[in-house]
């Protein structure tokens, strides 16, 4: 409180006693040199009551002093009462406007001595600010509390009202003076706990993101595995298990393929035996013919290099198809390209793109790729059976051209 301030007090105070004291002397004066007749001591007192005033406290002492043990002791101790009560919130109001809300240490010596004050609120209020706590602090106090069961409502880093009454609840069963107001060491308290809450938060996050890559890469393997089951190709079967060498269907994979392998494998060998017994068969039929004369001989001889170049007009006409090597080649580039397990999260996200704007994705156009090599394939190897078909079809003709035998080449 300033000097100015105390002298006005003190000014003020002084006067009220030179008044009380001017007014009670006149009291007293015309009341002994002017008795009222026919009036009774209780008539008196009840006169000399009427005429205080119960915000002058000099005038309800004057009362006291002439009547300790009167009808009115009662009332006069109660305006007294009042009186120094005003008087305290006076110098209170005048204390606290002396506070400045920057200065930790007037604050708390506000609370120290009143501390059922008027004006607690505003100190506390003080007090929290000071702290310096910022909007991530505060969300980090709300999310404390909302993991210790205590709802602090949305954390948007705002302390209205629910966050208040939540931050009182807290206080007061913990045993702190529950104001709603945070200390320096309960908003680290809520602050550490908001930080656990925050990380445990993460990690399930961080379990479910785990979780649902291992569902997208299992669906991608089935789909992969599937797609190669479809096909049914050594060439296939391989694309999968460059893709997913540690899949669900590794080792169903490896299986198929060394048996589809296996299985081609025989096939090219039926395929070697039948044209080595054909041209065994033609040139058995060959060696059964009777002796010839030279113009036989000649004759045969130009028939059999006729039949020669025949045979080999077949095998240019109809080639074996030696596999389909390019579309093989163009189906497995196609599947590898397809690679699920090394990208399940740009898949993932790129199919659910295009679920939400209804265009292609990588996905799409990488499986339409897959498909369109895999209906390559198919059509080459078609195309195949139908060279081997015709091939054995010229090479029975040739072979009847020869020798005027007629058998089927199977």
């Amino acid at each position: 409180m300033s000097g100015s301030s105390k002298d006005s007090e003190e000014l003020r105070a002084w006067r009220q006693r030179i008044c009380g004291l001017v007014w009670t002397a006149m009291l007293l004066f015309f009341m002994q040199a002017s008795p009222v007749v026919g009036q009774t001591d209780e008539e008196i007192e009840q006169v000399f009551w009427q005429s205080v005033e119960c915000e002058s406290a000099r005038q309800v002492q004057a009362y006291l002093e002439v009547y300790p043990t009167g009808r009115y002791v009662a009332e006069a101790h109660a305006c007294l009462e009042q009186q120094r009560l005003r008087e305290e919130r006076e110098i209170e109001e005048v204390f606290w406007r002396s506070v400045e809300c920057k200065s930790a240490r007037q604050v708390e010596l506000y609370l120290e001595t009143y501390p059922n004050g008027a004006y607690l609120v505003g100190a506390w209020a003080c007090l929290e600010g000071q702290l310096g706590l910022e909007r991530a602090d505060r969300i980090l106090v709300q999310q404390g509390l909302t993991e210790l069961d205590y709802s602090a409502g949305v954390a948007d880093g705002l302390f209205g009202p629910e966050t208040r009454q939540t931050i009182w609840a807290w206080q007061e069963e913990k045993g702190f003076a529950a104001t709603g107001y945070l200390t320096r060491e309960q908003a680290e308290t809520l602050m550490a706990q908001g930080r656990e809450a925050v990380a445990e938060q993460r990690q399930r996050e961080e379990v479910r993101r785990q979780a649902e890559v291992e569902r997208v890469a299992r669906e991608a393997d089935d789909t992969a595995y599937a797609e190669a089951r479809r096909i049914a190709t050594a060439m296939a079967y391989e694309a999968y298990l460059s893709a997913y060498p540690q899949g669900r269907h590794a080792d169903e994979a490896r299986t198929r393929q060394r048996a589809e392998a296996e299985r081609r494998t025989r096939e090219r060998e039926e395929q070697r035996t039948r044209r080595a017994a054909q041209r065994a068969e033609c040139e058995a039929e060959a060696s059964e013919w009777p002796e010839l004369n030279l113009n036989q001989q000649n004759d045969l001889q130009q028939k059999w290099q006729t039949t020669s170049a025949c045979l080999t007009e077949c095998v240019r006409t109809y080639p074996h198809p030696s596999e389909c090597e390019a579309e093989q080649e163009a189906l497995r580039e196609a599947t590898r390209s397809l690679d699920y397990q090394q990208q399940p999260l740009d898949l993932f996200a790129n199919r659910i793109a295009g679920l939400l704007f209804g265009g292609e994705t990588l996905l799409d156009v990488m499986e339409e790729e897959v498909q369109k090599a895999t209906s390559a394939l198919n059509a080459c190897q078609a195309r195949a059976r139908e060279n081997e078909n015709e091939m054995r079809t010229c090479m029975t003709r040739c072979c009847a051209e020869a020798t005027g035998y007629t058998a089927s080449v199977d």
